[in-house]
């Protein structure tokens, strides 16, 4: 049995509960993923379920080092709800061919041009980079869980 008192203690403050995350990834109102994180010294492990197809897959992965986002080095290639998610500045063939098709139109001065690549972008889950010249010299594919969110899924981060 269980009681409830004020609490001066709550597990988000100690070392374990600092080093484990959670998160939840929705389309609509359907959970189609779930991910959870240990962030050791040196080392972030992933555990993720994919359970958009009906059939639940579970995938792991790790990343070691310091001073980067290791979270999305260790999500690199695992597949949610058909994405495939990819470290920072990846490039893939659907960036190469909208890249390619933005700059056949760099020369277009319409105000609302960059508004449209972007929007563009982000429907491959993309977003432009490295502005220089009066144009972006780079297109790469977002980093981690943000490419879900690019494609409109919402991602709750629940611990």
């Amino acid at each position: 049995m269980s009681t409830q008192t004020e609490s001066k203690f709550y597990v988000r403050d100690t070392k374990a509960g600092q080093s484990i995350r959670a998160f939840i990834i929705l389309k609509g109102s359907k959970v189609v993923g779930k991910v959870q994180v240990y962030d050791g010294t040196g080392i972030t492990r992933v555990d993720l379920w994919d359970l958009d197809s009906g059939n639940a897959t579970f995938q792991q992965g790790s990343a070691r080092g310091y001073g980067y986002d290791r979270l999305t080095q260790a999500l690199d290639g695992m597949i949610l709800a058909g994405v495939t998610l990819r470290d920072h500045c990846v490039v893939n063939e659907a960036a190469n061919r909208l890249y390619a098709l933005y700059l056949k139109d760099a020369n277009r001065a319409d105000s609302d041009r960059n508004v449209y690549w972007a929007d563009r972008a982000a429907k491959i889950g993309a977003s432009f980079a490295n502005w220089k010249d009066g144009r972006w010299h780079n297109l790469y594919i977002d980093g981690g869980l943000s490419q879900m969110t690019r494609r409109g899924f919402q991602v709750l981060e629940a611990i």
